[in-house]
């Protein structure tokens, strides 16, 4: 009987200390390592939300929440191309006005390599990534309140100040080479119903900024143009940095680069300009 039940306890641990089945060539696959998680900071502004996280290749996605974590999950190994993805995969930290970076990932049957270089055992970032912010963006409004029947013009500044050597951006000018488009989006309002306000000509430029520059521009709005309520004003400004995919903004929105209110979903951080509308009856 004693030796019996040894026998019982010597098959249970010879078991538990295997990940091979004796009586199958497949082995049993226990890492599972699908997800990776991460923190992001910005070395001049505190807003930590918002920023936009891409696996390329894969299309996978995430944005970062009001302390900068974000996190990437794989489908299962057997749901991907070829019952699991080999391969290295760039991943993309990025929002507009800030330098992007990307780290190479491993992936190996359908599953992140971890304890590398970038990721610790458990699938988590080593290290707290930073950005290094490019560009700020201010816009100001003069008079910032005005009445629903207002007639008189209205003058925004845009203040841009490159932060290192220079940074290329596009934006429309008119003949009198003055910014000629904004975005108008009232407060708690969804995207789709921003406005875009563009002058005549509306001409689509590169120009390169250095040091600080100022783009005055004037409107001149019907009277009942606007409701009651506080506008948010953003120019409209795309910022090129060399080596980002155009695959990466497409993956936000498919018509990111139309010159409409799908520009309001570029992932930006800049000092948004505010115009509150009120009625005297």
């Amino acid at each position: 009987m004693w030796s019996d039940k040894f026998l019982i306890i010597g098959f249970v641990l010879f078991f538990s200390g295997c990940t091979d089945n004796p009586f199958f060539d497949d082995k049993i696959d226990i890492k599972e390592n699908y997800l990776i998680k991460g923190q992001v900071g910005l070395d001049q502004d505190i807003t930590l939300s918002g920023i936009y996280i891409w696996l390329e290749g894969i299309n996978l996605s995430d944005w970062t929440d009001e302390f900068g974590n974000f996190e990437i999950e794989l489908p299962v190994a057997e749901s991907q191309a070829g019952g699991g993805l080999n391969g290295i995969y760039k991943l993309f930290i990025y929002t507009a006005n800030y330098q992007f970076k990307e780290y190479d990932l491993l992936i190996i049957n359908g599953e992140f390599e971890y304890g590398t270089q970038t990721l610790d055992e458990k699938g988590n970032f080593k290290h707290k990534i930073i950005l290094k912010k490019l560009l700020d963006i201010q816009t100001t409004i003069v008079p910032n309140q005005i009445v629903t029947t207002n007639k008189d013009p209205i003058n925004f500044t845009i203040r841009l100040e490159s932060l290192v050597d220079s940074v290329i951006v596009q934006t429309h000018f008119n003949n009198w080479n003055a910014a000629s488009s904004l975005v108008f989006l009232e407060q708690n309002s969804p995207i789709e119903e921003a406005i875009l306000i563009q002058g005549n000509p509306a001409i689509l430029s590169t120009t390169v900024i250095k040091d600080i520059v100022y783009w005055p521009t004037s409107f001149v709005f019907s009277s009942n143009f606007f409701n009651t309520g506080i506008y948010q004003v953003n120019p409209y400004i795309r910022i090129i940095q060399e080596g980002l995919p155009d695959e990466l903004l497409l993956s936000i929105d498919e018509e990111i680069f139309a010159i409409n209110y799908h520009y309001l979903y570029w992932p930006i951080k800049m000092r948004t300009g505010l115009l509150t509308v009120i009625d005297l009856d």
